[in-house]
């Protein structure tokens, strides 16, 4: 079995709560990742910090990691092993998938621990910074 990667995504980003039927800000739009899911309940955004979105709720802070793709979607317990080595390590997740491959977003001041904890648990992890 090969090495899972993870690549450490630049920036930081914020996890916005909208009513469910708000409309998308354009500035959630903007950047290299975005995320949008519609529940019965609520609307969620996850963007860059940077972007101009006021929401009735928002966590600020986040750090993204991209696990390398693309996954077959039939691969099995990926988010779960990830989650799991970072809950061991006391580290808070916020995961999101794509047709392609999962993001786990980490708190950014928990960042060295769960990189720590990841590269322990057998992952690699790069980072441009």
């Amino acid at each position: 079995m090969t090495t899972m990667r993870l690549e450490v995504l630049p920036g930081q980003y914020t996890i916005h709560r909208f009513p469910r039927t708000a409309t998308i800000p354009e500035g959630a739009l903007n950047g290299p990742l975005t995320n949008i899911s519609l529940t019965a309940d609520e609307m969620s955004i996850v963007c860059e910090s940077d972007n101009p979105v006021e929401s009735e709720g928002a966590d600020e802070g986040w750090v993204a990691l991209k696990v390398k793709g693309p996954l077959d979607l039939d691969s099995i317990g990926v988010l779960a092993r990830l989650a799991s080595t970072l809950a061991e390590a006391g580290v808070a997740i916020f995961a999101m998938s794509t047709y392609d491959t999962d993001y786990l977003l980490v708190p950014g001041d928990n960042l060295g621990i769960a990189m720590v904890a990841l590269q322990a648990g057998g992952y690699e992890v790069v980072s441009d910074d």
